[in-house]
């Protein structure tokens, strides 16, 4: 037969194509299609998780994170677990299914264990279930968060009753020119990998482990500006960084800077962005548009602290956090240590009507919440377990 395409499923809601010019489609109908044994595997350029059916093995397929094509084993270790497919029915809690799946190329022993039964724990209103340590979305927003977000979107939803096809047509626009911009910073930006630029490539591994995510593809813009920020609708999106950050930053401020961006796309901000944008350009001229217009921007507030606590989990020192914020404002080191030093012996400044129409906190505010974090208990959980990610997954030399 002539040139065709075997199309199977990918981990995290993606796909993949791989060209197949000799064999015949390994799929004939449905049944067949999910009854297919399939295998994990890793892409070496950027640690993405896929699977694929036994039949596909040897061949040369596209990343769905990187594009970059790679080679497939040729066979499978004799002890590799096959990938389980989800099912809509509810399994039980001990099944040997919900075992998390094992990777084809990685070593295993050949004695399988049991899996272990779940303790039963119990649940009381106003106790935390969070006390595993696991570094989450929940876990690294701040409070009035979701509140704002909900009410903003509430308030939304109510007064665009009328005009609901016209916020709809907005959204699309939104999303279209987020997407625009996507690719053309993607084409005016050089990839950061291990090839161009291995020691931002690894910082970048380093805070993506230590924050429990996929690392989302990283940019480097020819831009002198103290800048960098991350883009993306309902995927996995990129980051982009200036050329004036990286070229002025030290390596552990840098990775405040990934981490901060990164948490942005852990924690969906990104896609809310682009909805909150399209309802505020639907809802301008109401009588209530203001209010929504300061929810949003108090929303928007709240998510920078949200991901600084993201960046500081990324670079695993407070000082270094502390410092990185204050060198966005004073970018003379000497001058932003003195003014950590100031903005950490002063109380907290009152609030202004700038402060309510602003985007982003002042960067006091931002420094002095950065600090109290670093003291909590829900820091030291979760930069344990971090750390612990980062050790148990890089190669230690």
């Amino acid at each position: 037969m002539g040139h065709q395409r075997c199309y199977f499923h990918v981990l995290a809601w993606t796909s993949i194509w791989i060209d197949d010019k000799s064999a015949r489609s390994p799929f004939q109908n449905a049944k067949q299609m999910r009854t297919r044994i399939k295998y994990w595997f890793f892409c070496p350029c950027c640690d993405r998780r896929i699977s694929a059916p036994s039949k596909v093995f040897g061949k040369i397929a596209k990343c769905p994170a990187c594009r970059k094509k790679i080679q497939l084993p040729a066979s499978h270790p004799a002890q590799t677990e096959v990938a389980q497919r989800t099912s809509t029915r509810r399994r039980h809690i001990n099944s040997p299914q919900r075992k998390p799946p094992v990777l084809v190329g990685r070593s295993r022993s050949n004695q399988p264990t049991a899996p272990e039964p779940r303790k039963q724990t119990k649940l009381r209103f106003g106790s935390s279930s969070q006390s595993t340590g696991r570094v989450t979305a929940s876990r690294l927003r701040v409070k009035g968060e979701i509140e704002l977000l909900a009410v903003a979107v509430f308030l939304a939803t109510l007064l665009s009753i009328g005009t609901l096809g016209l916020m709809l047509v907005l959204l699309v626009i939104a999303v279209i020119r987020i997407k625009m911009t996507e690719r053309r910073e993607r084409q005016m930006s050089t990839p950061i990998d291990a090839t161009n630029f291995p020691e931002i490539h690894q910082l970048s591994v380093e805070a993506a482990k230590r924050l429990e995510m996929h690392l989302p593809p990283i940019y480097l813009m020819e831009v002198d500006a103290i800048n960098a920020h991350a883009l993306g609708f309902m995927s996995e999106g990129s980051v982009v960084l200036y050329r004036g950050l990286v070229n002025r930053m030290t390596s552990a401020e840098l990775q405040f800077i990934i981490g901060h961006e990164l948490a942005h796309i852990k924690c969906g901000h990104t896609s809310w962005l682009a909805l909150t944008h399209s309802t505020s350009s639907a809802m301008a001229g109401r009588s209530l548009y203001l209010i929504f217009h300061l929810l949003f921007r108090a929303w928007s507030r709240r998510c920078e602290f949200t991901c600084d606590r993201g960046g500081l989990l990324a670079c695993a020192n407070p000082q270094v956090a502390a410092r990185t914020l204050a060198r966005l404002e004073v970018p003379d080191p000497v001058q932003a240590e003195s003014f950590v030093e100031q903005v950490s012996r002063s109380p907290a400044a009152a609030r202004s009507l700038e402060d309510l129409a602003a985007t982003h906190p002042r960067t006091g505010k931002r420094i002095r919440a950065v600090l109290e974090f670093s003291r909590t208990q829900t820091y030291c959980e979760l930069i344990t377990t971090g750390f612990a990610q980062s050790s148990g997954q890089t190669e230690t030399p």
